[in-house]
């Protein structure tokens, strides 16, 4: 799922897919390197989060990753992420109880 899309945006379109079949595994597909659109998508529902300019057998191995039940982050996207002060992220956000 790419992030900006002109109809509509990728954490959007993420959410409503999943609203309508909750089984689909989404993966982000993006050119941002942006902590921020990587929570959003996490958030959203999206199992994996891959950068366009992946390594060749990147896409693949992502794929098999989330098709396999786990979840899969681009290590650039990782290390961007990582660096971020989370706390303030995730302060943008409310959890729901468990």
């Amino acid at each position: 799922m790419d992030i900006k899309m002109p109809e509509m945006d990728g954490v959007t379109a993420t959410r409503k897919a999943l609203e309508i079949n909750q089984s689909i595994k989404i993966i982000a597909l993006s050119m941002y390197v942006n902590p921020q659109y990587m929570m959003d998508m996490i958030l959203a529902g999206a199992k994996g989060y891959i950068l366009k300019d992946f390594e060749t057998n990147e896409l693949t191995i992502a794929v098999e990753t989330v098709m396999d039940g786990r979840n899969y982050y681009s290590a650039k996207a990782l290390e961007k992420f990582k660096q971020q002060d989370l706390a303030s992220i995730a302060n943008q956000y409310s959890y729901p109880d468990i």
